[in-house]
């Protein structure tokens, strides 16, 4: 993770050389330049030690990061300080008459004088850093930072494709599919250990087409630490309202299954309370309950827990092989078997476990490397492996871009479910996403690799998959969190137990005045799984003026449902802002005209913003913008002029188009999306009313060349939806 942060830092050495000159010309650059080499090449086995030697190596990574996170802010906001005085004729002019020749005449000689003074701090810190280093005796490692595309990256076997269960799938099967019962609602409990395979096995059999077909309504809850209010709240989908109070309308009732993923704990109370909620549904309704323990079994149903065992040696090595060999399927290499087998003995038939060494497996193709590695695991361990240590050892196989995108899930709750189209964003917002060395390719693309990476090495689990079968999200099991969170140490932390050096942080509800002493925060993300009451988290302006004031370094913003009806116009001084997310606040109306100075904005996300009535006018100048969301914004009734000039467009939800009756003097017509051909994923076009030349508009859009969308929904003022999957066509 320290390593990712080393590449981005000597990067901006070298993609901005004026920023590197901070640190002097020639040989003091090219000596710091060589110290930024020698920690690059010793952070991995500081990584490696640190899960035995925490007390020593921690403090170590954590002042090295501190120092490149500070390095990186000064590179970065000399970048944007030339850039906007390059920008601007009349300042340049002034300038050049007043500051010396030997400067450079984009610069403000005190901004210069404070800029190299930080320098210099900081250059000494890592240079002590890397003396300490030596002291350590960290190892200097020659691994090479590559990072290129995977083929048939998603061709891996998913969690829920289940190897060695056969028996107890069927009996769960035979459960979920007998009608002939006298119970209006009967219960199963899937008990076993951390990594056993509860989920995996509730989720194959909860996507079974024949279960699918069997009940009327399917809900999912994963309980995990979180308690009832998030089964509460889905179980009113079971007669589709608020209330189950009337007995007598059964045509209302419908068949359901409700699985309640990794129950953790139980109030009885609660839980008589909850199953007269239950009771909405049809006789023949099933609920399927998984957990580690025996207490919540015997608190939740009269009837005996089913208990998953430990997978046998010989599906064991079948689970192993087929992460790890999947090219070699039909032909394995018995030596490999032989070493598979042994390996496989190590973990006491833990399915969790056997994924992860087999996913490691996957990238070591000769037998002396698979020699090599299991001696690498049995150091862990002479007897027994457990599923803490095999995720510290996956963590340490990483590379490192993978590492920073890893633990930054620890900002997300346990048991949280994580929107892959929202973590990619903010990945890319952040800056973790290399460049790939064999090809020219999109930080979409790379991004998904990324996470596709991470989850064929099981660091995700129990996705969720969209009708054309690609995962929109996924959780993280509790043990592999915990992980995450043992890696980031203060770097990352939730607000309320927030260290001033912190900076990556997510907050729910509450913001706490203390919180503004993490001047140096870079990532504010809302992880609120409840609905905001609006006047629990109504945020004024002057709390708005006081967090921009604070947080001058942000990247990443999400202020989502938190009751904001007027965004302050110093909303321009978060100049390194990438992310920002404004959706679900119904008061908002407009945004003020200085959002579009934010001019290093990637990510702007709107949705539900009910009452916005237009978007800025001069959205054009958001240059970098990739991503725009406005869906469910049902008060916009046009799309501003200059659309057209944001070219790095990825992702834009919505696009609406006035009738000929109602046309603003600014509005931009269907020819806005004409150069705006790297649009992915779905685009909803919405018209207001009438148009005399509809054939000229959808030919001004060049709908053709817009090969990456995967969906169009044509929406027509008193007209039925049409939906159309371009994906599948072009497929055809």
């Amino acid at each position: 993770m320290a390593e990712a942060l080393i590449l981005r830092v000597a990067k901006l050495v070298d993609d901005f050389p004026e920023a590197g000159k901070l640190w002097g010309a020639g040989g003091g650059l090219s000596e710091l330049k060589k110290t930024f080499s020698f920690l690059q090449s010793i952070v991995p086995d500081a990584e490696k030690r640190r899960f035995r030697e925490n007390l020593i190596i921690e403090p170590w990574l954590e002042n090295l990061k501190y120092a490149f996170y500070d390095a990186e802010d000064l590179l970065e906001e000399r970048n944007v300080e030339v850039m906007q005085l390059r920008e601007s004729p009349s300042n340049y002019e002034k300038l050049k008459k007043v500051i010396p020749s030997s400067s450079s005449p984009s610069e403000k000689p005190d901004l210069r004088l404070e800029m190299s003074d930080r320098a210099e701090e900081i250059r000494e810190r890592i240079e002590a850093i890397a003396a300490d280093g030596r002291d350590l005796g960290l190892q200097e490692c020659a691994e090479v930072v590559r990072v290129e595309r995977r083929e048939r990256l998603d061709s891996f076997v998913y969690d829920e494709e289940i190897i060695g269960r056969e028996d107890d799938k069927s009996a769960i099967m035979n459960f979920l599919l007998d009608s002939d019962t006298d119970e209006q609602i009967s219960f199963f409990i899937i008990r076993g250990q951390s990594g056993i395979g509860k989920t995996a096995l509730a989720r194959c059999v909860y996507e079974d087409d024949m279960v699918k077909k069997h009940f009327d309504l399917r809900i999912w809850v994963c309980v995990g630490f979180s308690g009832f209010h998030s089964i509460e709240r889905e179980v009113r989908k079971i007669r589709g309202r608020e209330t189950t109070e009337r007995a007598d309308d059964e045509e209302q009732l419908r068949r359901y299954l409700l699985v309640i993923d990794d129950m953790q704990t139980v109030d009885p109370g609660r839980w008589r309370s909850l199953k007269s909620l239950l009771m909405g549904g049809s006789q023949g309704s099933k609920i399927l309950i998984t957990t580690c323990y025996s207490y919540v079994a015997d608190a939740t149903s009269t009837f005996p827990s089913y208990r998953l065992e430990a997978l046998r040696t010989e599906s064991s090595v079948d689970l192993l092989m087929k992460m790890a060999c999947q090219e070699e399927e039909k032909t394995r290499n018995p030596i490999k078997v032989d070493i598979g087998r042994r390996i496989v003995k190590m973990f006491d038939g833990i399915p969790l476990a056997i994924r992860m060494i087999g996913s490691l497996l996957f990238s070591k193709k000769t037998e002396e490397e698979w020699l090599h590695f299991e001696r690498e695991i049995s150091e862990y361990s002479s007897d027994q492996v457990h599923l803490y240590a095999i995720s510290e050892l996956s963590y340490i196989h990483l590379p490192c871009h993978l590492k920073q995108c890893f633990a930054y899930c620890s900002l997300f709750p346990r048991d949280w479910v994580i929107d892959k189209q929202l973590l990619m964003s903010l990945w890319i917002a952040e800056g973790f996403i290399l460049p790939i060395d064999n090809g020219d390719w999109d930080m979409e693309d790379i991004a998904h690799d990324y996470f596709m990476d991470l989850l064929r090495r099981n660091f995700f689990q129990d996705c969720v998959k969209d009708e054309l079968g690609n995962v929109t999200s996924c959780r993280m099991h509790h043990v592999v969190h915990d992980v995450a969170h043992l890696v980031v140490g203060n770097e990352y932390g939730t607000i309320d137990h927030l260290q001033s050096r912190a900076r990556h942080i997510s907050w729910d509800l509450t913001l706490y005045p203390y919180m503004y002493r993490a001047y140096c925060v870079r990532t504010f993300i809302k992880t609120s799984q409840i609905k905001s009451l609006r006047w629990e988290t109504q945020m004024g302006e002057k709390t708005l003026c006081n967090l921009i004031l604070s947080f001058k370094l942000l990247r990443a913003l999400d202020l989502h449902d938190s009751g904001i009806e007027k965004l302050p116009s110093s909303i321009c001084e978060l100049k390194h802002l990438t992310f920002l997310d404004l959706s679900e606040n119904e008061g908002i109306v407009r945004l003020p005209d200085s959002v579009t100075r934010l001019e290093t904005l990637q990510v702007l996300k709107l949705n539900m913003c009910y009452k916005l009535i237009e978007l800025p006018r001069d959205i054009r100048k958001l240059v970098n913008l990739r991503q725009l969301e406005i869906g469910n914004c049902n008060a916009l009734s046009y799309m501003p002029q200059g659309m057209g000039e944001l070219t790095l467009l990825r992702t834009l939800t919505d696009f609406i188009l006035p009738g000929d009756d109602s046309c603003p003097k600014n509005y931009g017509g269907l020819g806005e999306l004409n150069r705006l051909n790297h649009l992915r994923g779905s685009l909803r076009i919405e018209v207001k009313g009438e148009i005399k030349d509809a054939v000229a508009e959808s030919n001004a859009a060049n709908l053709k060349e817009k090969n990456s969308l995967v969906s169009l929904v044509l929406v027509c003022a008193g007209k039925k939806l049409m939906k159309f999957y371009l994906w599948s066509c072009s497929q055809a």
